[in-house]
């Protein structure tokens, strides 16, 4: 995480469209991973319980 946040300072200092697209491209890719997880948690919530 601290890894994007430096991308996305440094993109927007440098004003460059190269690093600011991958940071958008890292947040879109973690908050896939986010509410995949929140699905797979809704979904599992029985099972999660038990253990």
């Amino acid at each position: 995480m601290m890894f994007v946040g430096f991308l996305g300072c440094y993109g927007a200092i440098q004003e460059s469209q190269c690093l600011l697209g991958t940071f958008f491209t890292c947040l879109v890719i973690l908050f896939a991973c986010e509410v995949a997880a929140g699905i797979w948690g809704f979904v599992n919530k029985d099972q999660i319980a038990k253990d």
